[in-house]
């Protein structure tokens, strides 16, 4: 199993339709930091990071001390260390020498503490920071494969896997999987074709087996099965170590999702994952209130939480309705007991809420189908909204996220947007007493 999604395989299952409980349990909610858009860094960005001394470790895409060089920034990003009070900046992109900025995904860390990522600034890169603060290029990607996305996975060997986002020109492909291995030397496994079946623009991290086989989604592509969605709404598919690729699941648009995301494996092989679109839309049924719904119904539905078994069978656990329990999971599943505990980047909207449709929510989703909102952001009173990654949670049982805006609210600037309600982001940290 690949060290960076060992500790946070979410599984759902056994619910067939959506169910909402309004009675959650006791929380105790809190905003850590807020990004200023400048030394600290904005709008962070990919899933957190934790060590065993407590420490909580991650990249924003903007901010940081090279304040105004980037564009459209100002700052390239900043790789940060934050804990017991105190917020530590290990590495400050600047876009020069090496060229590496804009991160655009979270951390892993090896055995020997050095942490790998990826940035979108030109065409892409894949990093290593080492434990004595020194930053090298690893791979830039080339205008062909166009921009790594998702987040990286790492072997027992210190081979590196990733997808590319693609460009999708004839010729050329829409995306690939690549491998990088400890020197540094780039393997494309797959590129996915123009105008197949097989999918197009993977943007979402891969989980691997013992097998050596690799499992994503690409964000399109696929058999276009809802007529409406000329681009295709997406697949899930197996990548064998020797370069074949099965589609296990064309997405069609609707019913059974769009634009799926992140994976994770259980230990018997089941595959789970998000749809961030896709499922429930007004004509269907879904809650009649709300502009959330607005949203979702031009994107087919407010997406989903699926399954895909081992003997092949395709399933829907959970269908967000934009309503109070949210729209369009984000990050990875976090499996706890018979629960789960994720985000949604909108969604949950409330009276104290200033966004359009919802400013997202954290939840719980019990095994038996019933979900329950433990916190629905607002972007008002330094809160957090419109989150950035899945949930992690620390030796003491504090689960620790990112939210891309809300927080400090004092002042506008280009990196957190002119609209001073926008905000550079949170990192925020909650404990249940009776989960």
């Amino acid at each position: 199993m690949p060290s960076a999604v060992a500790t946070v395989i979410g599984v759902v299952m056994f619910a067939a339709s959506s169910l909402y409980c309004q009675t959650p349990p006791e929380i105790k909610y809190t905003v850590a930091l807020k990004f200023n858009g400048t030394f600290n860094g904005a709008q962070p960005v990919g899933e957190l990071l934790l060590d065993s001394q407590g420490f909580v470790y991650g990249t924003t895409v903007y901010g940081g001390a090279d304040y105004g060089e980037c564009t459209p920034g100002p700052g390239c990003g900043v790789l940060y260390k934050w804990g017991h009070g105190r917020f530590t900046t290990l590495h400050d992109f600047t876009g020069q020498n090496p060229s590496i900025y804009f991160p655009d995904s979270g951390l892993i860390r090896d055995a020997e503490g050095n942490f790998y990522g990826e940035t979108n600034g030109d065409f892409g890169t894949v990093y290593k920071l080492d434990t004595l603060g020194n930053i090298n290029v690893l791979h830039s990607f080339t205008e062909q494969e166009f921009w790594p996305s998702g987040g990286l996975i790492q072997d027992a060997a210190g081979n590196l896997y990733g997808v590319t986002n693609g460009r999708c020109n004839p010729g050329v492909g829409c995306g690939e999987v690549f491998r990088i291995n400890p020197a540094g030397s780039e393997t494309v496994l797959y590129t996915f074709p123009t105008g197949g079946n097989e999918g197009s623009n993977p943007q979402s991290a891969l989980v691997q087996d013992a097998q050596g086989n690799l499992y994503g989604t690409t964000s399109f592509g696929g058999t276009h099965a809802n007529v409406n969605d000329t681009s295709g709404s997406g697949v899930l598919f197996k990548l064998a170590p020797s370069g074949k690729l099965t589609v296990l699941h064309y997405f069609n648009g609707t019913t059974d999702g769009a634009t799926p995301t992140n994976l994770v494996r259980d230990p018997q092989g089941n595959l789970y994952g998000y749809a961030s679109a896709g499922g429930c839309t007004l004509a269907d049924g879904c809650a009649k209130a709300g502009p959330s719904l607005v949203a979702c119904n031009e994107t087919g539905g407010c997406g989903l939480v699926f399954k895909y078994d081992t003997t092949g069978k395709f399933s829907v656990v959970y269908t967000f309705t934009g309503g109070p329990d949210g729209a369009s999971p984000v990050g990875v599943p976090l499996l706890i007991g018979n629960s789960i505990y994720g985000a949604t980047q909108s969604g949950g909207y409330d009276a104290k809420s200033i966004c359009s449709g919802g400013c997202g929510v954290v939840f719980k989703l019990d095994l038996n189908g019933t979900e329950t909102v433990l916190h629905a952001f607002t972007s008002s009173g330094g809160d957090g909204s419109l989150p950035s990654s899945g949930l992690v949670v620390d030796a003491n049982g504090n689960f620790w996220g990112a939210t891309a805006r809300g927080g400090a609210l004092s002042a506008p600037n280009q990196s957190c947007g002119q609209n001073i309600n926008i905000g550079c982001g949170t990192l925020y940290t909650f404990t249940l007493t009776n989960p």
